[in-house]
């Protein structure tokens, strides 16, 4: 079964990239060693690839890939759009953050822009810092740059990140482009008070009863005048964010959403395909390996949102949370498709490459 699905996806992968035709096929039989195995591992993977060439061999090839091919990122992230289609709907609500880690004694630094999608992100542009600590300015706006020459910036509902994604030179970048977005900041940014002094901006909704918010208006915040708003958590704790471009009330609703790259992570790495267990060392290794991470993740994600929209919806245990993700469902009917054991064979096959025949036609960008 898996050299049948591997040909297929190679087939459509051709079609939309124009990527040499070895190229496709590895890349093809990469992304479904991933799924079949959970894993991203050469070694893992290289016994789920097709054909009959020796297991050295095989692993060697996934080694060529990564360290000789020159990746066109825009097509993977066109490819990505088409496969989700009308699950984006008109406008995309971003999600900016980074993960990282030690891998063979060098850190992986991912810098990720991911598509909020009900219950989960999906990857669209990303870009390893090849160095702990956070992204500068400059590599933020790279990374946008690349969204919004491949799709435009009108795309964008809102931009959310978390508080290291903050300064004067990146909410002013986001100002002059007009992108509107959501961040949140620390309690202890200075705001000018009612009284005119200068305090911590937590100091503004000390008053506030838990669990509510409230907006002050528009702030100066590192020099640059944003909507300011507010939520009081248990145990002192507050949640403060700085908007622009985003209708009032909504700020803090969206930056809610922003949870869901946190999802994606986990679903990358133990909850999935054990990302963290890469041994791949060098320049561009990882960007290529986090796009075949993408396009399992959206695959699982549309098999996933198929099943649980029209056979059986997630059920919800006692803690009042789903069993599982709508990604890991998608997950689990993929792999059973793979080995002939799903419950409907055909129709489950059929849907599962209705999303494959996506990746060749163009995405409709409304």
């Amino acid at each position: 079964m898996l050299p049948k699905w591997s040909a297929r996806l190679c087939v459509e992968i051709a079609a939309a990239t124009g990527w040499n035709l070895a190229r496709c096929r590895c890349f093809a039989g990469i992304v479904i060693g991933i799924l079949a195995s959970r894993s991203v591992k050469l070694g893992d993977l290289a016994a789920h690839i097709s054909g009959q060439a020796q297991f050295s061999s095989k692993t060697r090839r996934m080694q060529y890939f990564f360290q000789d091919f020159e990746m066109a990122f825009a097509s993977v992230a066109l490819l990505l759009s088409a496969m989700l289609g009308q699950l984006l709907g008109g406008k995309w609500l971003l999600a900016l953050d980074r993960t990282n880690w030690t891998s063979r004694g060098g850190e992986v630094n991912l810098l990720t822009l991911a598509v909020c999608l009900g219950d989960v992100a999906i990857p669209i542009f990303w870009e390893d810092l090849r160095r702990d600590g956070n992204s500068d300015t400059a590599q933020r706006v790279r990374l946008l740059k690349r969204f919004i020459a491949a799709f435009g910036s009108e795309r964008i509902l809102a931009l959310t990140a978390d508080r290291e994604f903050v300064g004067q030179r990146w909410f002013r970048w986001l100002q002059l482009r007009e992108i509107p977005f959501v961040l949140r900041i620390k309690d202890n940014f200075q705001v000018l008070a009612g009284s005119g002094w200068r305090v911590p901006v937590s100091h503004c909704f000390r008053n506030l009863k838990l669990g509510s918010a409230r907006s002050l208006g528009l702030k100066k915040v590192c020099g640059v005048e944003l909507e300011v708003s507010g939520l009081r958590l248990p145990g002192n704790e507050y949640v403060i964010g700085v908007s622009c471009g985003v209708a009032e009330g909504e700020a803090l609703p969206l930056y809610r959403k922003r949870w869901r790259i946190e999802t994606l992570f986990e679903k990358l790495k133990t909850h999935g395909f054990n990302l963290e267990g890469s041994r791949l060392r060098g320049e561009g290794k990882m960007e290529k390996l986090m796009a075949a991470l993408a396009v399992c993740a959206a695959w699982c994600y549309c098999v996933g949102e198929w099943h649980v929209r029209e056979v059986a919806a997630l059920k919800i245990k006692s803690h009042g949370r789903p069993e599982k993700s709508v990604l890991r469902r998608g997950l689990d009917i993929l792999r059973q498709i793979f080995t002939g054991c799903a419950a409907e064979m055909p129709r489950f096959s059929r849907v599962a490459l209705g999303f494959l025949r996506r990746i060749s036609a163009p995405p409709v960008l409304n």
